[in-house]
């Protein structure tokens, strides 16, 4: 693998990877990073007080730099990475998902050959037991801030310039997950514009690991009102220079919660986020399907809500509706 070749003329590309607990895949990780075909890369890991034998394998592993703190979570140590890199571009990669072959050297020509406030972002796979499925990513041009906050585009599918990661102040701590959601809505409130390329970067991979963020519960009230808290302080944080109609779209994502803690008996506390959504915007009803929207005039939130409960355990399905 050609590195970090400073005199090779291409921009130095920083790959930074928190690792918890993950000897089982942190090789195939750093694999996929060693056989890309661009030739100015380093490698930067930072070990979130791993347990399991994540170090021993690391330190076997030549031409990386290795960073370890206290078990802080993948924020905490996402920023120490990004303090420690000297790349003009940043790839966030998780210790336990892996890039796509010759990815790093397709997103940086794309780069640049675009404008200074242009972020370029792909698609991803999902790896699940020896199956790929494609995510497509891609985000509307024209409304681009209201949308992320409706999506998602996950941690390493962009290829982000060092410098905006440090105007936003990277990534907020206070997140424990949906951290990439957070820093990806800030950036595009500062009015830096997402450009989508149509390829796979990574492979976001499934498993039952109970290190994986993504093994939680989703319908206990704890949880509903920390996705809540989590809107809450994106919100807080906007600037000015948002696109689309934000206010619509918050308003659906604390509807969302409403909805959520409705259905698990939470009655006082979805008063509070059916009042907040509502409160946002006189368009609150913006991003609803025509179906729901329907119901609810005819119907009112309990009853279009009590409906379509019904309406999706017939159907095996959930949320057809909005």
């Amino acid at each position: 693998m050609k590195r970090n070749k400073q005199n090779s003329g291409l921009p130095l590309v920083s790959v930074i990877i928190p690792c918890y607990n993950s000897e089982s895949y942190i090789s195939e990780c750093i694999d996929s990073i060693l056989n890309q075909d661009y030739q100015n890369i380093e490698i930067i890991v930072v070990d979130d007080g791993s347990t399991d034998n994540s170090i021993n394998i690391l330190k076997k592993i030549k031409d990386i730099d290795i960073y370890s703190q206290e078990n802080s979570g993948a924020c905490v140590a996402r920023n120490k990475g990004l303090k420690n890199s000297r790349g003009k571009y940043i790839k966030f990669l998780d210790s336990d998902d892996f890039l796509e072959p010759g990815v790093i050297k397709k997103q940086v020509d794309l780069a640049e050959s675009l404008k200074n406030n242009v972020i370029v972002y792909g698609d991803y796979y999902i790896s699940k037991e020896n199956c790929k499925f494609y995510g497509d990513t891609f985000l509307s041009y024209s409304e681009q801030t209201a949308s992320i906050i409706l999506s998602d585009i996950l941690t390493s599918t962009p290829l982000h310039q060092k410098w905006m990661l440090e105007k936003v102040e990277g990534f907020d701590e206070r997140f424990k997950n949906g951290q990439e959601w957070n820093l990806h809505v800030r950036l595009s409130s500062e009015g830096f514009i997402f450009h989508h390329q149509k390829i796979p970067i990574f492979n976001y991979r499934i498993h039952n690991s109970i290190d994986r963020i993504s093994i939680v519960k989703y319908n206990d009230k704890k949880t509903i009102l920390h996705e809540a808290l989590k809107i809450e302080m994106t919100e807080e944080r906007l600037s000015d220079n948002s696109t689309g109609d934000v206010g619509a779209a918050l308003s659906f994502k604390y509807w969302i919660i409403a909805k959520k803690l409705y259905r698990n008996g939470y009655s006082k506390e979805y008063k509070i986020y059916l009042k907040k959504s509502k409160a946002l915007t006189k368009d609150f009803k913006k991003y609803w399907s025509l179906k729901y929207s329907i119901l609810y005039r005819v119907l009112g939130f309990r009853l279009s809500d009590r409906l379509i409960r019904v309406y999706d355990l017939s159907r095996k399905s959930e949320n057809k509706f909005i």
